[in-house]
């Protein structure tokens, strides 16, 4: 029986602290356990096993980094919020770089379930780009798996430390990618438009 006063929450809140401090691949059940104060074996009357822990924090990050987006993005043109919407995905990436492997990492026992929550860390992206720029399914949909394909790409070498240069021009290199799928964005528009469809 699940002792009074733990809820789910506060363990993946503990999970997430201690993942960020100490490390994605550091997490176990024990140290949670001893974290929030019961007996490891207690630990299974709230949860499976680490992967449930793990498959929580994902959707946790993947929702944190929705809402860092929508955030960032409010009261911009379509423009300028799809720039800052790339620059806080990024951002986010960058500052909580274990969280952010807790979510790309996640068990993936359930394709619908990690396509749900990879989804979810996007959603504020994919409504701006399916709301905001007049395109068909298919531009819209290619466009946005480039997209979050290039950016990832871009945050696991920068987390690497792929980049032997100074932040500046890091900055620089990921404004143009940023530039690049802007571009690309009005462009597909201009044309779906003289299609006239």
């Amino acid at each position: 029986m699940p002792r009074a006063g733990i809820e789910h929450q506060l363990i993946v809140d503990t999970a997430m602290e201690m993942i960020q401090k100490n490390g994605y691949h550091s997490l176990s059940l024990r140290e949670v356990a001893a974290k929030i104060g019961i007996k490891p074996a207690s630990i299974y009357n709230h949860v499976k096993g680490i992967d449930e822990i793990r498959l929580e924090v994902a959707k946790k990050v993947a929702s944190d980094i929705n809402h860092t987006i929508e955030t960032a993005i409010q009261g911009l043109d379509r423009e300028e919020a799809f720039k800052q919407a790339i620059k806080a995905y990024r951002d986010y990436a960058l500052k909580n770089e274990e969280l952010y492997k807790a979510m790309i990492r996640m068990p993936k026992d359930d394709p619908h379930v990690t396509f749900k929550v990879g989804l979810e860390s996007f959603q504020a992206i994919r409504e701006l780009i399916f709301n905001e720029y007049q395109l068909d399914r298919v531009q819209r949909v290619t466009i946005m798996r480039a997209l979050r394909s290039e950016i990832h790409g871009y945050v696991e070498l920068q987390q690497l430390t792929f980049f032997n240069v100074d932040s500046d021009s890091i900055d620089m290199s990921y404004d143009l990618i940023v530039q690049k799928y802007l571009d690309i964005l009005l462009e597909s528009e201009r044309k779906y438009i003289e299609k006239g469809i």
